[in-house]
């Protein structure tokens, strides 16, 4: 390395370096253009779809900083092997403020009572996840590489939970397809029991990755990087000074994008002919997905497959 590249990590990040690094962060950041248009197109009364496709075009680069912006870009660049358990506690749950996007949409679209939207999200957001935002990843990184490598007790892990996940959705619908005298109540509880348990494994997940087997994780990090690049990689380039604030600020304009395009979702659907199940599988889901797409595709193009099925998953 050039000692001006050193000297250049060795800075300690100021406010507007940090700025800087954020919005350098991606080309996606060039729609955020669209985020005054999205507001402004409610307020001067357009159009539903208007309304709708301004609003999705700009939750996407926020969706992006929302991942790009948490507590994960203080510690992103903090090697992995010298982290401590707390950073990577830190790393692993707000690594997925991410899917902050969505939670957000699916609650604003709960309270405008808009329940066959938000089943057919959730579903339409795991086939994205399977199909296209692998396949597109495996695809390019293909074309450039013959060979890529992946961390195997990692995949094991996520295929696992993929697993566990179908089950969660197919045991409420085996039970009233199955059960004649089912009623909505006991769906419900299977549902929130399901939950449960859900949350209890994310949270048992985390700590294996955290404490028990972060060996595994170590070791596919460090062989993606050498030795000089994770020195390098340990100078953070951002501030908390930054970072913070602007986590409150984008999840606030995500809530007011969110609300203003779950609004429109009726309106779309009368004007289209379309059903409000296919605005749920197919539109929302690439929307709330952005980030995915872009961090497991640019993972991929440099051969580091174990990023990008954590992307993935």
């Amino acid at each position: 390395m050039e000692e001006s590249q050193l000297s250049q990590f060795s800075e300690t990040p100021t406010i507007y370096s940090s700025i800087k690094t954020i919005l350098n962060s991606s080309i996606v950041n060039l729609l955020l253009i669209f985020v005054p248009l999205g507001i402004v197109s409610k307020f001067a009364i357009w159009s539903d779809t208007a309304i709708f496709l301004l609003n999705s075009l700009a939750i996407i680069p926020l969706t992006w900083l929302l991942y790009y912006g948490n507590l994960l870009s203080v510690f992103q660049e903090v090697s992995l092997s010298s982290a401590s358990p707390v950073e990577w506690w830190l790393c692993n749950v707000f690594g997925n403020f991410g899917n902050l996007v969505e939670f957000i949409t699916y609650t604003l679209m709960l309270n405008d009572g808009l329940v066959t939207v938000v089943q057919a999200s959730i579903f339409g957001s795991i086939l994205s996840d399977l199909l296209p935002v692998y396949g597109y990843s495996s695809f390019l990184g293909g074309m450039k590489y013959k060979e890529m490598e992946f961390n195997l007790v990692a995949a094991q892990i996520y295929s696992s939970f993929l697993m566990l996940m179908v089950s969660v959705i197919i045991i409420p619908t085996v039970y009233t397809s199955t059960i004649v005298d089912s009623d909505q109540q006991t769906e419900l509880d299977i549902s929130r029991k399901m939950s449960i348990i859900l949350l209890f494994m994310y949270i048992s997940y985390i700590f294996f990755k955290s404490r028990t087997h972060r060996d595994f994780y170590d070791e596919s990090y460090l062989d993606i990087y050498d030795e000089s690049e994770v020195e390098l990689k340990s100078k953070p380039e951002t501030t908390l000074y930054v970072t913070i604030p602007m986590l409150i600020l984008l999840t606030t304009i995500v809530t007011i994008c969110a609300d203003y395009l779950s609004e429109s979702i009726v309106g779309l659907t009368e004007s289209w002919n379309i059903s409000a199940k296919f605005v749920g599988l197919i539109l929302i889901p690439n929307v709330g997905n952005a980030s995915d797409y872009l961090n497991s595709i640019t993972s991929a193009l440099v051969n580091s497959m174990p990023i990008g099925n954590f992307y993935i998953y």
